[in-house]
This record gives C-alpha cells, sequence and structure tokens, in this order.
C-alpha cells in the first residue's frame, strides 16, 4: 500500500499509468450531498483531459437520474451516463438469466425509473401478487417491514426456487446524525436467517459493491460509453472510495487496483490495522482528494 497526502496532486503526475477511474460517491466525492474538499478540482482535470471516470455508487434508492441532481446541486456538474448503481446491475443479471418479462415483489423504493423496470421485469408491491412471483428484489426506504417480511418470508416456504435480489449490498448506513440505520443487506441476512429457522434456505443475490456484478457492469458501460476498442487490463482501472467492506474489497476481488480516501466511513487507525496479506489492503491510500 502506498500512503500520500491528497489524491490530485498524485494523479496529475500517475494519471497515464490507468485507464479509467471509479469514483465512489458518499463519502468519498461528498458528504451529506456537499462536495469533499478537492471534488471539483478532481473532477475538471479528469474531464479536461477526457479521462474515462464512472461514478459507482451501492444506492438504488435513487436513479442515475436523481442521483446526478443531487451532484449537479452540489456544483459537480455529473450526468447521468457517468453513473452506476448497484440496481443496474439488474440488467446484466436479467440478461444472463433471461429473465426478461417475469414478474417480481419490490420490497421498499428502488429508484424512479425502477432499475428493475429498465431491467425489464414486470413489478408488483401487491401482496396477493406474491405467488405469481419469481422472485423478490430487496429496494430500500421506509416501509412496512412486518406485514411485507411476513409475506416475503411466507413466499420463500411455498416457492423455494423463488430468487432473492439484493442490488445494495450494504449492512447498514450511518445517517448526518451518527446514527445507524439497517440497509438492505440486513434485510436479507435477516430473510436468510429466518429461513434457516424455518429449516428452508434462503440464498440471497448480491449484485453491488463488493459483489463483482456491479463490477463486471462498470467496466461493460466504460467500454460502451466511451467507445474503447478493447477492454482494459482491469489493474489499470482505479477504484476510489471510503469504504474498506465494499470499495476496497470490492476492488482487490474484481482485479481492479484499489484506492482508499480516509474521507468516509474508514479512519486512519483502522486503515493501519489491515494485515498485509489483506483482501482489505488497499493499494493506495490518500488523506483526501
Amino acid at each position: 500500500m502506498k500512503n500520500t497526502s491528497r489524491f490530485l496532486s498524485w494523479f496529475q503526475k500517475n494519471h497515464h499509468h490507468f485507464a479509467g477511474v471509479l469514483f465512489d460517491i458518499d463519502g468519498t466525492i461528498v458528504r451529506q450531498r456537499t462536495p469533499l474538499t478537492g471534488a471539483k478540482e478532481t473532477l475538471e482535470f479528469i474531464k479536461d483531459r477526457h479521462f474515462p471516470y464512472i461514478f459507482l455508487t451501492n444506492d438504488a434508492c435513487h436513479s442515475r437520474q436523481e442521483k446526478s441532481g443531487f451532484l449537479q446541486a452540489a456544483d459537480l456538474p455529473v450526468t447521468p451516463e457517468h453513473i452506476v448503481s448497484s440496481g443496474d446491475a439488474l440488467r446484466l443479471f436479467v440478461r444472463q438469466r433471461q429473465l426478461q418479462g417475469e414478474l417480481f415483489f419490490i420490497m421498499g423504493k428502488l429508484g424512479e425509473p425502477n432499475y428493475a423496470e429498465l431491467a425489464g421485469l414486470s413489478i408488483t408491491r401487491e401482496f396477493s401478487a406474491l405467488r405469481n412471483c419469481r422472485g423478490v428484489i430487496i429496494g430500500e426506504g421506509s416501509y412496512d417491514w412486518e406485514s411485507t417480511f411476513n409475506a416475503v418470508l411466507n413466499y420463500f416456504l411455498s416457492h423455494q426456487d423463488g430468487l432473492l435480489i439484493v442490488p445494495n449490498a450494504d449492512d447498514y448506513y450511518v445517517d448526518q446524525h451518527q446514527k445507524i440505520h439497517i440497509a438492505p443487506g440486513g434485510e436479507a441476512f435477516f430473510l436468510k436467517t429466518m429461513s434457516e429457522k424455518c429449516r428452508m434456505a434462503i440464498k440471497p443475490i448480491f449484485l453491488g459493491k463488493p459483489h463483482p456484478p456491479i463490477f463486471e457492469y462498470t467496466v461493460h458501460r466504460m467500454v460502451q460509453h466511451y467507445q474503447l476498442t478493447t477492454k482494459p487490463n482491469l489493474k489499470k482501472i482505479l477504484m476510489i472510495g471510503d469504504s474498506l467492506s465494499t470499495d476496497i474489497l470490492g476492488a482487490n476481488r474484481a482485479g481492479l487496483s484499489s484506492c482508499l480516501l480516509l474521507t468516509g466511513v474508514t479512519s486512519e487507525a483502522m486503515a493501519h490495522q489491515i494485515p498485509e496479506d489483506s483482501q482489505y489492503l488497499p493499494t493506495y491510500q490518500f488523506e483526501g482528494l
């Protein structure tokens, strides 16, 4: 792991060693929709050199259009075409599994426009329609957990071949008041645990960071958007983020170079405790952008 103070000063000297950059959003570029120090300058440097870049987020609660609006309101001119959400990975999954047109039950919110519909699925939120569904997708936001969890658990009791898809793999998130909230990955863990107690086995299918589908889809999108003639060497794609458990682990597993910023959920003390042979060890580490 190479450690220095600021990412931009290092990248200005070393960008020619890379073929593209992936940025996490929350905690890396913005915090509570306020740009972090150096965010605008970093983006300007990359755009001025027509360098391939994509913003990669586990947030499947907001569409790419909504997320672009948040960034533009923070004076960061990022278009929807430069954003990939864990919800977008549904497109690749649906195509690989040949699920086009299948009916899925949605727990919570899944972007507007809805990521599942954009992927070619039919959706419902009606409990009475669950029996006709191919599976369940865990979305985000507030909804009636008790009724929904009971209905979904009973669906899997009678549909043991049903699919449980989890675009956002995060177990929890921390709000602006430093309060912990359960995220879709945590909900999936609860359903899996309860299914085991009921002597059945739900196996959640995770699409977002740190799991492979989102990285596979993002590289595909980068090649497509920038009309690259060949797929880049994955080691020459740099994933920049603040989370060891999603950004860094996911990038390392996918074969990308990883870059940790100490601007979000990972403190310097936490970074110092990472063993040299760990999958959580970033290739590079910086105090900030």
